[in-house]
């Protein structure tokens, strides 16, 4: 089955979303399922080719480590094309 797990997201929550939208991913992967993990703010960054392609990709969302600090989200932001 192909399944998309939404995370990440523009939040203070950000980093607890990534880590358990991977860990979620990888547990999905594990039992035999077509997984891609897409950041609700960053988008998609995969191939663009059919399902195929769309869902053999690794999860390689930022690096899925939970900080103490808040996430600092204008950095984040400044990320995206466009910056915004």
């Amino acid at each position: 089955m192909n399944i998309v797990v939404l995370c990440g997201g523009l939040s203070n929550e950000r980093d607890v979303s990534i880590t358990s939208g991977k860990m979620a991913a990888s547990a999905l992967k594990e039992i035999g399922h077509n997984v891609a993990l897409i950041d609700l703010f960053f988008g998609y960054d995969g191939p663009l080719g059919g399902p195929e392609e769309v869902f053999s990709g690794n999860i390689q969302i930022e690096d899925g480590k939970i900080r103490e600090a808040v996430p600092d989200l204008s950095e984040i932001m400044s990320k995206r094309e466009g910056g915004h």
